[in-house]
């Protein structure tokens, strides 16, 4: 009797501990219902209450398909804003055309220099099509929307922010574009993929680029490149051997030369030298038609670097897409160690220039040309001070005197000119010393100097040491930028500008005022804008690819950031 009733007290207990937890779950999942969006029991809203779920489920980085999602930030306010219906999978189907046309995007995104893998590309195809599972759906649903995100953010701003990782890099992005706007407006519309394909840069030379990476990935499906040798001496035209034989291969394998085989293919003949020249033009380097190692060496750059270099290029386009180019310019691409003025679309001046060397790094900006210096002296910048002048007088004392430097000390918040001879140099202090060169023919910027004010302290001049642009590669300066032929960039510069007296600065009055020795201030009537850039590949208007060699490493720095 005692057994029974113990038997019944412990059903009743276990019934009310049954209804106590029953009651508790009901009263959790009530709470948590409360937050989604009300269930109809459709297949769209048991989607709905899903896809909000999932993104409630986190504060971090969601998961979808064990793969982490990029934009989790943004597809919240997406989803948020679209009471968490679906975007992609109407009628409960994931073969849309919408689908579709983003995974097609998602694969064209790799003739840009993109990597679809980074936009879910491998999963998308696995998934897409084969879950039935609403929970599924849901996920599906966010790895679409991210892909769009994640791919449409790359294409307008680029995939990395130039500032973080360049040095001296201080241009301004272009302005950035609302994703979620486009996405917005982009499945409203009846092709995702036309759509995208619109949000790319849609100047003509981005467009070359992009098929110059197409062509260069051909190439390397054709296999190794053939090796130009090194025969310890400079070959010139004229030359005979297998040498050209091997030089012969390699020029056609890129398509630089013809595939018609010459009657003596093993002689340099004049048709084979007017290809080098061409070739030694489109890496920068002087056409002498002579190969020695800067030659060799470019024959012989990998393919697989020439692509790296391709898609490095691509990416800093990107960057700068919706800049606006101004009609009239000074442009100075910093590799390419050139000067180009152009005044609506057509390039008036073309010249030679001198860049600052690795340790001295010319900055990419903008800025305006305001006014030019006849007979300027030099203030030495204080760096410069410090790690070069000083330890040259400590070298040799004779250092400022063969230099017409006039030495200056701060004195009481004044600088006062000094007698340097008395002065311990290896106990000086830099930042108490001022150094000003004396203009003339000697002068380290020569007779000439173009300002544009900017923090760096960095301008167009003229040099007395005017061998160095000669030379295949000239990083040379401190930083500013040395110009073959200034009376030409100054007399041009003049022509709009009439002084009070009614005379015009031409190229005669000029060189009688650097005759002169005057120091003279020349505004312009109209400020230029100075565009400094970093351009190592682009196409020239006869589809011709130029490569420069990357003196900065931000091919390099850029390569590795992309993992390309």
């Amino acid at each position: 009797m005692k057994t029974l009733k113990t038997i019944f007290i412990l059903i009743i207990l276990i019934g009310y501990t049954q209804l106590s937890w029953a009651f508790f779950i009901q009263e959790d999942m009530l709470k948590k219902e409360s937050k989604l969006p009300k269930p109809t029991h459709t297949d769209t809203d048991i989607v709905q209450a899903e896809i909000a779920n999932l993104l409630g489920s986190t504060r971090g980085k969601l998961k979808v398909f064990n793969t982490k999602l990029k934009q989790t930030p943004l597809l919240r306010a997406v989803f948020k804003e679209q009471v968490y219906r679906p975007l992609w999978n109407h009628h409960n189907s994931s073969r849309s055309r919408i689908i579709k046309d983003l995974v097609k995007a998602v694969k064209e995104s790799e003739k840009h220099g993109l990597n679809p893998s980074d936009y879910h590309l491998e999963l998308l195809q696995e998934v897409i099509g084969k879950v039935r599972a609403f929970k599924d759906l849901a996920r599906v649903e966010l790895l679409l929307t991210d892909t769009f995100l994640q791919l449409t953010k790359d294409i307008t701003q680029g995939r990395v922010v130039p500032t973080k990782f360049l040095d001296e890099w201080y241009l301004k992005p272009s302005q950035k574009i609302d994703v979620v706007e486009v996405l917005r407006t982009t499945l409203k519309t009846s092709s995702v993929l036309r759509q995208i394909q619109k949000l790319y840069p849609q100047d003509e030379q981005y467009k070359k680029l992009k098929e110059a990476l197409v062509h260069y990935k051909k190439i390397q499906k054709k296999g190794p490149l053939p090796i130009v040798p090194k025969i310890g001496k400079k070959v010139e035209p004229g030359f005979k051997g297998p040498y050209i034989l091997a030089l012969r291969a390699r020029l056609k394998f890129t398509n630089h030369l013809s595939q018609k085989v010459a009657k003596y293919a093993e002689f340099y003949d004049s048709d084979l030298e007017e290809v080098v020249k061409k070739y030694q033009r489109l890496n920068g380097l002087n056409d002498d038609g002579v190969i020695g190692g800067y030659t060799r060496a470019a024959l012989n750059k990998p393919i697989s670097k020439v692509i790296s270099q391709l898609k490095a290029n691509l990416e800093r386009r990107r960057w700068v897409a919706r800049t606006e180019v101004p009609k009239k310019y000074i442009y100075i691409n910093i590799p390419d160690y050139h000067l180009q003025l152009i005044d609506h679309g057509k390039t008036k001046l073309r010249m030679r220039t001198i860049v600052g060397n690795k340790k001295w790094q010319t900055p990419v900006f903008t800025d305006e040309l305001e006014y030019v210096v006849i007979n300027p002296k030099w203030t030495v910048p204080p760096k410069i001070i410090e790690k070069e002048t000083i330890p040259k007088i400590i070298e040799n004392p004779s250092y400022i005197k063969k230099n017409n430097f006039t030495v200056y000390k701060k004195e009481k918040g004044k600088l006062v000119v000094i007698n340097s001879e008395k002065v311990d140099w290896s106990k000086a202090d830099p930042e108490e010393y001022t150094f000003s060169q004396k203009s003339g023919g000697g002068n380290a910027l020569g007779r000439l100097k173009f300002i544009f004010p900017n923090k760096f302290s960095v301008y167009l001049h003229d040099t007395p040491v005017k061998s160095l642009f000669k030379k295949d590669f000239r990083a040379y300066s401190h930083g500013c930028i040395r110009v073959e032929e200034p009376l030409k960039l100054a007399t041009y510069l003049f022509k709009p500008l009439i002084v009070k007296i009614g005379k015009k600065w031409d190229e005669e009055r000029i060189n009688s005022t650097i005759k002169s020795g005057k120091v003279i201030t020349v505004v312009l009537k109209d400020k230029i804008p100075v565009l400094l850039r970093y351009v190592t590949a682009w196409v020239d208007e006869d589809d011709n690819v130029h490569l420069r060699r990357d003196i900065y490493e931000y091919d390099k720095k850029l390569a590795r950031e992309l993992k390309l």
